[in-house]
């Protein structure tokens, strides 16, 4: 039976997911979740009780949370092995980069796109400012490490470069940063080429006009 993957093709968590099964080449059917129709939501409910995208089916089994998706995809793949390194410091050393792009970057590029959705007189110029601050610290944290790296962790794509590339492709279009950043904008139009890549990219392309830029 074929793997369901509930998701929508605009959102930086689920392209993370998505880069992991086209990395692997795993075949799994694609179910566009719209939140913001309430039938719709409803029965998402029922499987992410959180109404959280996205959330993978296989078979009776319901994984949440990106990063446990992509563990469980190493785990029962094996074209999917080589995203998680099999030296325990290695794998270590992926996790914590792929928190720290989702706790870091990721995160605060929510808050932003909500404020930017709210009418003027209800933003929060404060608190965003905050968020802001932290995610140029996180940027100069990544521009520094991949002044001598090809990938996010090294010199092999794992699940960190899942997180690194909609993290960082969003950034730039939220908090255009690329005169400041130049290791982050090489290592982007590296990824870029790659096939798993390119196609979220593609599948997200007839949405990126609805950014809240």
């Amino acid at each position: 039976m074929t793997m369901k993957f509930y998701q929508h093709p605009m959102s930086s968590f689920c392209w993370k997911v998505s880069i992991a099964l086209y990395e692997a080449g795993i075949p799994f059917e694609p179910v566009t979740v719209n939140l913001g129709d309430p039938d719709v939501r409803e029965e998402y409910l029922k499987i992410s009780p959180f109404g959280k995208l996205p959330a993978l089916v296989d078979g009776k089994r319901v994984v949440n949370e990106t990063s446990i998706i992509i563990e469980y995809l190493t785990l029962k793949y094996p074209a999917a092995a080589s995203l998680m390194p099999k030296d325990p410091e290695e794998a270590l050393k992926v996790r914590a980069l792929d928190r720290f792009y989702d706790l870091y970057i990721n995160l605060g590029l929510l808050r932003i796109a909500g404020d930017n959705l709210r009418p003027e007189d209800k933003r929060e110029p404060i608190s965003i400012a905050m968020v802001l601050g932290d995610m140029k610290t996180a940027l100069g944290i990544v521009e520094r490490d991949l002044a001598n790296r090809t990938f996010a962790a090294g010199e092999a794509f794992t699940m960190a470069d899942c997180s690194a590339v909609p993290s960082l492709f969003y950034a730039q279009r939220l908090i255009p940063y690329q005169p400041d950043f130049p290791n982050i904008v090489r290592y982007l139009e590296r990824l870029q080429k790659r096939p798993s890549v390119a196609r979220v990219i593609k599948d997200a392309e007839p949405y990126f006009h609805l950014l809240p830029l």
